[in-house]
């Protein structure tokens, strides 16, 4: 008896597994109702010992059962009808059980049995079970195993028929629910505006996007990025920005309404046109700006939805990004200059190096070093002197960009240490290198540093190492640029010693 108990424990165990499996199969919608039911009817032919199951769902129009799925054993007899009208017959025993009359019925000796599938709504259809080719008779418990799975396919046919319903909303949702989570996933602002337009274009279905943020400093709306049906690709339009003054244009126009949350279809036309305001927590932070202009498919209200969900997402994560840059900015700045600090500038050489390596490219390394920095200190108190640090670093970051390197975001200057500053010209040869330091030094000497109501000036020593002549790596390239510095300053400062030049100086 305790092996029966045993055996029968078992059979639940792994009855419960089949029905799991089965209804894990109902949710995975993507793969389609038929491929459901499929996979589904595997699973009782697994479990329990019949020959061929079949699912048959009412369809109302022609008032019958249409066989929707079957499954049968390899070389098994299919005895299933492909449609069976619905009648009030007392002797059509499908009918009765489907109209609810009774749950179940066995019939033909015993080798079929039929189910009823019922949901809350009403009647579903049937499923039918039989052993036509073992010519076994299906026992009361093979009758209670399909009648669970009958009550799982309830349940199941019920939530595909919602989601069949419900199909496009419901894959919207799951598509903005994906793009949430590569928008939260991404650190820098700019692969989330990427993300953003490439969704509106290629999941929203939109022709055209255009995204627009505010920069509060300079009072205006400034173009980033935009993206259309006619390429993958994303495209800056940095070319883009508008005075925050109404009349403007409509872009701005829409966005200084006093409605913080509206977006608003273009009238007149056709709604092919429509501007979105990105909110953050507190103001807005910039627009979206949408149309279907080459298409001509006039955008619905369930666009509207869908653009106003994904631009919410869209302002958490501009916001967030934001809030990590400044916070990794405030990391990588000397607080008294705003330049790079002397950590982070290496990293900048170090990948410099590489990528040059990798390309044959060439780059130059500047020190630049304050003339008899100390005796300013001495004379004048430290706060004269930190007053000359920022003096210079100002005077770097205002020219090293328009000399020579053409605005190249890829150049870098940092302050090295004490009186001591860095900078890293990509793509600039030694004359050219050469040339940018005469006219920083030339800049710094006629600058005039005001203390105690009287004018005093200061000159700079300048150290030129070239990539990869003078150092192949971070370490050597840094140790020439410091020994022409050194070669400088110990000949008559205020002087440009390129690592070349080094011992022909008298």
């Amino acid at each position: 008896m305790a092996d029966n108990i045993i055996k029968d424990s078992d059979r639940a165990k792994e009855h419960a597994k089949h029905l799991q499996d089965a209804m894990k199969t109902f949710f995975q919608f993507e793969i389609g109702f038929e491929e459901t039911l499929k996979v589904s009817l595997k699973d009782v032919l697994e479990d329990v010992d019949v020959d061929a199951v079949f699912v048959y769902l009412y369809d109302e129009p022609t008032d019958s059962l249409e066989c929707v799925q079957a499954r049968v054993r390899e070389k098994g007899v299919v005895a299933g009808e492909s449609r069976i009208p619905i009648t009030h017959n007392a002797d059509d025993l499908i009918s009765l059980v489907f109209l609810g009359k009774k749950d179940y019925e066995i019939w033909g000796d015993g080798f079929q049995v039929c189910v009823a599938l019922r949901s809350e709504e009403g009647n579903i259809g049937v499923l039918i079970a039989d052993k036509l080719t073992t010519r076994t008779k299906i026992t009361l418990e093979e009758k209670e195993l399909l009648t669970d799975y009958a009550h799982q396919f309830n349940r199941g046919i019920r939530y595909i028929k919602i989601f069949q319903a419900n199909r496009r909303k419901i894959e919207m949702l799951l598509a903005l629910a994906k793009i949430s989570e590569a928008m939260a996933t991404a650190m820098e602002l700019e692969p989330v505006l990427a993300i953003i337009l490439k969704n509106v274009v290629q999941i929203l279905g939109f022709d055209r996007a255009k995204l627009y943020l505010i920069d509060n400093e300079n009072k205006l709306l400034r173009g980033r990025l935009s993206a259309d049906i006619r390429s993958e690709a994303v495209r800056p339009i940095a070319n883009e920005q508008y005075p925050l003054q109404k009349g403007v244009n409509r872009v701005v126009d829409s966005l200084l309404e006093e409605n913080p949350d509206g977006s608003r279809a273009e009238s007149g036309t056709k709604k092919l046109l429509l501007y979105v305001p990105l909110a953050g927590k507190k103001t807005k932070i910039g627009m979206l700006v949408v149309d279907n202009v080459f298409s001509r498919q006039p955008i619905t209200d369930e666009d509207i939805d869908n653009l106003n969900i994904l631009a919410n997402q869209a302002a958490v994560s501009i916001e967030k990004t934001r809030l990590y840059e400044e916070v990794k900015e405030l990391s990588i700045r000397d607080s008294l200059t705003g330049l790079y600090v002397h950590g982070y500038f290496l990293d900048r050489l170090e990948q410099e190096v590489e990528k040059s390596s990798h390309d044959k490219g060439r780059f130059s390394l500047l020190i630049v070093d304050i003339d008899g920095f100390k005796k300013y200190n001495d004379r004048y108190g430290h706060q004269t002197g930190d007053k000359i640090l920022k003096i210079l670093s100002d005077i770097l970051k205002q020219n090293i960009r328009s000399f020579g390197s053409k605005g190249r975001p890829t150049d870098a200057i940092g302050r090295y240490g004490g009186d001591e500053f860095v900078i890293m010209l990509t793509s600039i040869p030694r004359e050219p290198a050469q040339v940018v330091a005469k006219r920083l030094q030339d800049v710094v000497r006629h600058q005039r540093v005001v203390v105690d109501n009287r004018e005093t000036t200061f000159t700079v020593s300048i150290g030129i190492a070239l990539f990869p002549e003078d150092g192949a790596d971070q370490v050597s390239l840094f140790k020439k640029a410091d020994e022409a510095l050194y070669w400088a300053k110990q000949h008559g400062k205020d002087q440009i010693c390129m690592v070349k030049d080094i011992g022909k100086k008298g």
